[in-house]
């Protein structure tokens, strides 16, 4: 949701008041910001306390982690901005759980993360920013929208078939991507 975004202005005091901070602040790349600069540069933060617990009251046995309590100030903006969301959500199977955990985003998408850990090879496209078939490669350390296809590669022979002619025209053929390049 959106209560999770902040302003790189917001992210920057919150980083001066304690270091810490790093741990639950990061940018936000969405497709229409990876498209426009060569070095993705977002304009928004975000706050991500993960799967984290809310204190280490409510953790389960024999965590030992953070928790989001740890990060009082971030903490107090979701409480102000997503909780209130949250909390009028209905009362289906996910309604019930975001309200549950509203200081977590409704999907997380951990074994990407964890995949984007290992390699420097990341590149994403938009799907919905861009009318041409162009991967970029992303930085490590960012949030990155649901809009955005991530793709984690084992060699770079794949980035190069995924920028051959040949694939363009597989998924120009074969998939739902409607578009008509220049010839």
């Amino acid at each position: 949701g959106m209560g999770f975004m902040i302003t790189p202005d917001e992210a920057s005091q919150l980083l001066k008041v304690d270091h810490k901070y790093n741990q639950v602040l990061a940018p936000y790349l969405n497709g229409s910001e990876m498209n426009a600069t060569p070095r993705c540069t977002p304009t928004r933060w975000v706050i991500n306390f993960r799967d984290w617990p809310l204190s280490k009251d409510s953790s389960p046995e024999g965590y030992v982690g953070p928790v989001a309590e740890d990060f009082p100030a971030c903490l107090e903006l979701v409480e102000q901005r997503v909780k209130p969301e949250r909390e009028a959500l209905k009362d289906n199977n996910d309604g019930k759980r975001r309200k549950k955990y509203w200081w977590q985003y409704g999907r997380n998408a951990f074994s990407m993360d964890r995949a984007c850990q290992k390699t420097e090879l990341r590149f994403g496209i938009s799907m919905a920013a861009t009318k041409y078939i162009a991967f970029q490669k992303l930085p490590l350390g960012y949030v990155y929208s649901h809009l955005l296809a991530i793709l984690v590669l084992d060699n770079l022979g794949q980035f190069a078939v995924l920028s051959s002619e040949l694939h363009e025209v597989w998924v120009l053929r074969y998939t739902s991507y409607n578009l008509k390049l220049p010839r």
